[in-house]
Protein backbone atom coordinates (compact mmCIF):
# COMPACT_ATOMS: atom_id res chain seq x y z
CA UNK A 1 0.00 0.00 0.00
CA UNK A 2 1.57 3.33 -1.04
CA UNK A 3 2.41 5.78 1.65
CA UNK A 4 0.23 8.85 1.92
CA UNK A 5 2.33 12.02 2.09
CA UNK A 6 1.48 13.99 5.19
CA UNK A 7 1.39 17.79 5.28
CA UNK A 8 1.55 19.68 8.51
CA UNK A 9 -1.15 22.21 9.37
CA UNK A 10 1.16 25.20 8.88
CA UNK A 11 1.81 24.20 5.26
CA UNK A 12 -1.89 23.64 4.56
CA UNK A 13 -2.72 27.04 6.07
CA UNK A 14 0.00 28.72 4.00
CA UNK A 15 -1.28 27.05 0.81
CA UNK A 16 -4.87 28.11 1.53
CA UNK A 17 -3.88 31.76 2.19
CA UNK A 18 -1.75 31.85 -0.97
CA UNK A 19 -4.60 30.57 -3.15
CA UNK A 20 -6.97 33.05 -1.53
CA UNK A 21 -4.64 35.98 -2.27
CA UNK A 22 -4.21 34.86 -5.90
CA UNK A 23 -7.98 34.60 -6.26
CA UNK A 24 -8.50 38.08 -4.85
CA UNK A 25 -5.87 39.54 -7.19
CA UNK A 26 -7.55 38.00 -10.24
CA UNK A 27 -10.97 39.20 -9.02
CA UNK A 28 -9.60 42.74 -8.45
CA UNK A 29 -8.14 42.81 -11.94
CA UNK A 30 -11.52 41.81 -13.37
CA UNK A 31 -13.18 44.65 -11.44
CA UNK A 32 -10.56 47.14 -12.58
CA UNK A 33 -10.92 46.03 -16.20
CA UNK A 34 -14.69 46.40 -15.96
CA UNK A 35 -14.28 49.88 -14.49
CA UNK A 36 -11.95 50.83 -17.33
CA UNK A 37 -14.37 49.44 -19.94
CA UNK A 38 -17.45 51.10 -18.42
CA UNK A 39 -16.01 54.45 -17.40
CA UNK A 40 -13.09 55.32 -19.66
CA UNK A 41 -12.67 55.99 -23.36
CA UNK A 42 -10.01 56.99 -25.84
CA UNK A 43 -8.15 60.26 -25.25
CA UNK A 44 -8.82 63.08 -27.69
CA UNK A 45 -5.69 64.20 -29.48
CA UNK A 46 -4.88 67.91 -29.45
CA UNK A 47 -3.34 69.31 -32.61
CA UNK A 48 -2.06 72.85 -32.18
CA UNK A 49 -1.05 72.97 -35.90
CA UNK A 50 2.37 74.06 -34.67
CA UNK A 51 5.25 72.35 -32.90
CA UNK A 52 6.08 75.63 -31.18
CA UNK A 53 3.15 75.44 -28.75
CA UNK A 54 3.97 77.03 -25.38
CA UNK A 55 2.23 76.15 -22.12
CA UNK A 56 0.25 73.17 -20.86
CA UNK A 57 -3.30 71.83 -20.96
CA UNK A 58 -3.11 70.80 -17.30
CA UNK A 59 -3.68 72.55 -14.00
CA UNK A 60 -1.27 69.99 -12.51
CA UNK A 61 0.88 68.08 -15.00
CA UNK A 62 1.51 65.03 -12.82
CA UNK A 63 -0.86 62.11 -12.54
CA UNK A 64 -2.05 61.95 -8.92
CA UNK A 65 -3.94 59.32 -6.88
CA UNK A 66 -7.73 59.67 -7.25
CA UNK A 67 -10.88 57.63 -6.73
CA UNK A 68 -14.14 57.36 -8.63
CA UNK A 69 -17.46 57.45 -6.79
CA UNK A 70 -18.43 54.03 -5.49
CA UNK A 71 -15.05 52.47 -6.22
CA UNK A 72 -12.15 51.54 -3.93
CA UNK A 73 -9.69 51.44 -6.83
CA UNK A 74 -7.05 54.17 -6.74
CA UNK A 75 -6.22 55.52 -10.18
CA UNK A 76 -3.50 57.89 -11.38
CA UNK A 77 -5.43 60.86 -12.77
CA UNK A 78 -5.06 64.46 -13.88
CA UNK A 79 -7.42 67.16 -15.17
CA UNK A 80 -6.97 68.49 -18.69
CA UNK A 81 -8.48 71.95 -18.23
CA UNK A 82 -8.10 72.99 -21.87
CA UNK A 83 -10.01 70.01 -23.27
CA UNK A 84 -12.14 69.67 -20.12
CA UNK A 85 -11.20 66.01 -19.77
CA UNK A 86 -10.29 63.87 -16.76
CA UNK A 87 -7.42 61.59 -17.77
CA UNK A 88 -6.24 58.35 -16.17
CA UNK A 89 -3.00 56.44 -16.57
CA UNK A 90 -3.13 52.66 -16.09
CA UNK A 91 -0.62 49.97 -17.11
CA UNK A 92 1.18 52.31 -19.49
CA UNK A 93 -2.03 53.37 -21.24
CA UNK A 94 -3.89 56.67 -20.94
CA UNK A 95 -7.68 56.97 -20.99
CA UNK A 96 -10.33 59.67 -20.73
CA UNK A 97 -13.05 59.44 -18.09
CA UNK A 98 -16.58 59.49 -19.48
CA UNK A 99 -18.53 62.54 -18.34
CA UNK A 100 -21.31 61.20 -16.16
CA UNK A 101 -23.73 63.11 -13.93
CA UNK A 102 -23.46 62.35 -10.19
CA UNK A 103 -20.16 60.54 -10.68
CA UNK A 104 -17.57 62.59 -8.74
CA UNK A 105 -13.80 62.17 -8.90
CA UNK A 106 -11.83 62.90 -5.72
CA UNK A 107 -8.08 63.48 -5.63
CA UNK A 108 -6.74 61.91 -2.46
CA UNK A 109 -3.81 64.23 -1.68
CA UNK A 110 -5.84 67.45 -1.36
CA UNK A 111 -9.40 66.03 -1.19
CA UNK A 112 -10.34 68.06 -4.26
CA UNK A 113 -13.56 66.74 -5.81
CA UNK A 114 -14.71 67.28 -9.40
CA UNK A 115 -18.30 66.74 -10.54
CA UNK A 116 -19.94 66.94 -13.95
CA UNK A 117 -22.67 69.51 -14.67
CA UNK A 118 -24.50 70.80 -17.74
CA UNK A 119 -23.61 74.41 -18.53
CA UNK A 120 -23.51 76.95 -21.34
CA UNK A 121 -20.16 77.79 -22.92
CA UNK A 122 -20.46 80.57 -25.51
CA UNK A 123 -24.16 79.73 -25.83
CA UNK A 124 -23.35 76.06 -26.47
CA UNK A 125 -24.64 73.48 -23.99
CA UNK A 126 -21.87 71.24 -22.68
CA UNK A 127 -21.00 68.74 -19.98
CA UNK A 128 -18.03 69.85 -17.95
CA UNK A 129 -16.00 69.17 -14.82
CA UNK A 130 -16.35 71.57 -11.89
CA UNK A 131 -14.57 71.71 -8.54
CA UNK A 132 -17.06 71.20 -5.73
CA UNK A 133 -16.60 74.01 -3.17
CA UNK A 134 -19.91 73.48 -1.36
CA UNK A 135 -22.95 71.30 -1.89
CA UNK A 136 -26.24 70.58 -0.13
CA UNK A 137 -29.47 69.02 -1.37
CA UNK A 138 -30.56 72.22 -3.15
CA UNK A 139 -27.57 74.11 -4.52
CA UNK A 140 -23.83 73.86 -5.00
CA UNK A 141 -20.99 76.36 -5.26
CA UNK A 142 -18.74 75.36 -8.15
CA UNK A 143 -15.44 76.50 -9.63
CA UNK A 144 -14.56 76.10 -13.32
CA UNK A 145 -10.84 75.97 -14.03
CA UNK A 146 -9.94 77.38 -17.44
CA UNK A 147 -6.99 77.17 -19.81
CA UNK A 148 -7.34 79.01 -23.12
CA UNK A 149 -5.65 78.59 -26.49
CA UNK A 150 -4.01 81.70 -27.98
CA UNK A 151 -3.19 81.32 -31.71
CA UNK A 152 0.24 82.17 -33.06
CA UNK A 153 0.95 85.72 -34.21
CA UNK A 154 3.13 85.81 -37.29
CA UNK A 155 5.59 88.64 -37.89
CA UNK A 156 4.18 90.99 -40.52
CA UNK A 157 7.31 93.09 -40.86
CA UNK A 158 10.98 92.75 -40.00
CA UNK A 159 10.32 94.71 -36.82
CA UNK A 160 7.58 92.43 -35.55
CA UNK A 161 8.35 89.42 -33.38
CA UNK A 162 6.76 86.04 -33.99
CA UNK A 163 4.66 84.83 -31.07
CA UNK A 164 4.07 81.07 -30.92
CA UNK A 165 0.66 79.56 -30.11
CA UNK A 166 0.17 79.16 -26.39
CA UNK A 167 -2.02 77.65 -23.73
CA UNK A 168 -2.53 80.10 -20.88
CA UNK A 169 -4.22 79.84 -17.51
CA UNK A 170 -7.38 81.91 -17.61
CA UNK A 171 -9.29 83.29 -14.65
CA UNK A 172 -11.38 80.66 -12.87
CA UNK A 173 -15.15 81.14 -13.09
CA UNK A 174 -17.59 80.59 -10.24
CA UNK A 175 -20.89 78.83 -10.89
CA UNK A 176 -23.96 77.85 -8.93
CA UNK A 177 -25.20 74.30 -9.42
CA UNK A 178 -28.79 73.09 -9.08
CA UNK A 179 -30.61 69.82 -8.34
CA UNK A 180 -31.18 69.17 -12.05
CA UNK A 181 -27.39 69.08 -12.53
CA UNK A 182 -27.24 72.35 -14.45
CA UNK A 183 -24.79 75.10 -13.59
CA UNK A 184 -24.98 78.82 -14.32
CA UNK A 185 -22.35 81.46 -13.82
CA UNK A 186 -22.56 83.08 -10.40
CA UNK A 187 -23.79 86.69 -10.70
CA UNK A 188 -21.21 89.37 -9.91
CA UNK A 189 -23.92 91.95 -9.29
CA UNK A 190 -24.96 92.00 -5.61
CA UNK A 191 -28.67 92.41 -6.28
CA UNK A 192 -28.72 89.45 -8.67
CA UNK A 193 -26.57 87.43 -6.28
CA UNK A 194 -28.94 87.87 -3.32
CA UNK A 195 -31.99 86.90 -5.38
CA UNK A 196 -30.47 83.42 -5.73
CA UNK A 197 -31.41 82.75 -2.12
CA UNK A 198 -35.09 83.63 -2.58
CA UNK A 199 -36.85 84.04 0.81
CA UNK A 200 -33.49 84.05 2.62
CA UNK A 201 -31.99 86.86 0.55
CA UNK A 202 -32.31 89.43 3.37
CA UNK A 203 -30.70 87.06 5.85
CA UNK A 204 -27.79 86.50 3.46
CA UNK A 205 -27.43 90.22 2.81
CA UNK A 206 -27.29 90.98 6.54
CA UNK A 207 -24.80 88.16 7.13
CA UNK A 208 -22.48 89.46 4.40
CA UNK A 209 -22.67 92.96 5.85
CA UNK A 210 -22.15 91.88 9.48
CA UNK A 211 -19.17 89.66 8.63
CA UNK A 212 -17.73 92.12 6.11
CA UNK A 213 -17.63 89.48 3.37
CA UNK A 214 -17.16 89.85 -0.37
CA UNK A 215 -19.22 87.94 -2.95
CA UNK A 216 -16.14 87.98 -5.21
CA UNK A 217 -13.89 86.14 -2.75
CA UNK A 218 -13.97 82.34 -2.93
CA UNK A 219 -13.40 81.73 0.78
CA UNK A 220 -16.08 84.28 1.69
CA UNK A 221 -18.51 82.68 -0.75
CA UNK A 222 -18.01 79.29 0.89
CA UNK A 223 -18.86 80.91 4.26
CA UNK A 224 -21.97 82.48 2.74
CA UNK A 225 -23.18 79.17 1.32
CA UNK A 226 -22.43 77.39 4.59
CA UNK A 227 -24.48 80.02 6.43
CA UNK A 228 -27.31 79.59 3.95
CA UNK A 229 -27.23 75.87 4.72
CA UNK A 230 -28.11 76.64 8.36
CA UNK A 231 -31.24 78.57 7.41
CA UNK A 232 -34.70 77.01 7.06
Amino acid sequence: MPKVKKYNMKYIKYLFVTLLIIGNVVFSQEINNDEIKNNFGKLRAFDSTSKDLVGTSYIVEDFLPAKLAGSNTVYSMRFNAYQDEMEVSKDGEEYSLQKKINFPVTFISDNKTYEVYNYLDNKTEKLGFFIMLFKNENIALLLKEKISYIPEIKAKTGYDKYQPPSLVRSKDILYIGYQNNTATELPKNKKEFYTLFAKNSENIKNYVKDKNLSIKDVEDLIKIFEFYNTLK
